[in-house]
Order: C-alpha cells, then sequence, then structure tokens
C-alpha cells in the first residue's frame, strides 16, 4: 500500500512532480501486483486440485456405498428386504440412498431387490434342485401367488 501510495502521491496535495516520487515505488508496485496475482492463481489452481479429490472421494464413498448396499441385498435375499433396512445399513436417507443407487445401477433399490430375486429364482428353477414353492421360500416370499405373479411379470418384460 506504501509503494502504491508513493507511486501515485496519494497523500499529496497538490500532486508531487515524478520526481519527488521515492526511487523505484511504482517498479515495486508493479511487483507487489504481480506477486498477489500469481497467488490468487495459484490458491485457485489448489482449490481446483482439492476440488477433484474431493470428487473422487465422494466417487469412491459412493462405490463402497453402493457395493455395501449390494452385498446386504445378496445376503439377506430370503428376507423381505425394506427401503428402510438398506438405508439402516449404510446410514443414508431413502431419497439420497435411492437417488445414488439408481445412479450406479440404473435401477432403484427395490427395483434391484426384485431383479436379483427373480435372477435368483430362475437360476434354482433351471437347475431343477426346487420346487417353485421352495424357490418362493427361499426368496422370502412369503405367498406363492404373488411370486408367480412376479416371476411371470419379470419373464415378460425380459421377452420384450
Amino acid at each position: 500500500m506504501n509503494e502504491g501510495m508513493n507511486a501515485f502521491q496519494i497523500n499529496s496535495f497538490p500532486l508531487l512532480s515524478n520526481k519527488q516520487q521515492v526511487y523505484g515505488s511504482e517498479q515495486l508496485f508493479k511487483i507487489c501486483l504481480q506477486q498477489l496475482l500469481l497467488t490468487l492463481i495459484r490458491n485457485s489452481a489448489g482449490n481446483r486440485e482439492r476440488q477433484s479429490l474431493i470428487t473422487i472421494t465422494r466417487e469412491n464413498q459412493t462405490a463402497d456405498m453402493v457395493n455395501q448396499l449390494i452385498q446386504y441385498i445378496e445376503q439377506h435375499l430370503s428376507e423381505k428386504i425394506t427401503l428402510d433396512e438398506l438405508c439402516a445399513h449404510i446410514n443414508l436417507g431413502k431419497t439420497q440412498t435411492n437417488i445414488m443407487f439408481k445412479r450406479a445401477t440404473g435401477l432403484g433399490l427395490i427395483a434391484y431387490v426384485n431383479k436379483t430375486k427373480i435372477e435368483h429364482a430362475k437360476k434354482y428353477i433351471r437347475e431343477e434342485t426346487y420346487n417353485i414353492s421352495e424357490v418362493a421360500n427361499l426368496l422370502g416370499y412369503s405367498c406363492i401367488h404373488y411370486f408367480s405373479r412376479h416371476l411371470k411379470k419379470r419373464n415378460r418384460h425380459d421377452a420384450v
């Protein structure tokens, strides 16, 4: 600030002539401005790097949470899985959990659970290890009619 005042004779009235300026004040003022600009640019670049690190960290967290949800679904396939249980498992709200999961997998949580159950059901039926009632039981369906309807609906959807 002092160099700026010296260079441009802010405190003097009337303005002093150029000969009465402090020697080199204009040059020092320019150097200080350049240093300020360089500092601002460096900080801006540092912020971008920090933002990209934050983004990478968020992406890793999201991938980890999605993997936790998928593992939970696979481990509890024989049960009736609710959205509340899934959200509690990763300590996140319903809306955020569903949005995050849908971005990562293309399906909402419950749709993913249903799809996974039907895929397992098809596998069990193809292997002929279990009958329809046993498959429904294995996959946590309390009503064989609901399971059957669900399976047919999924088969029609897959055929289209």
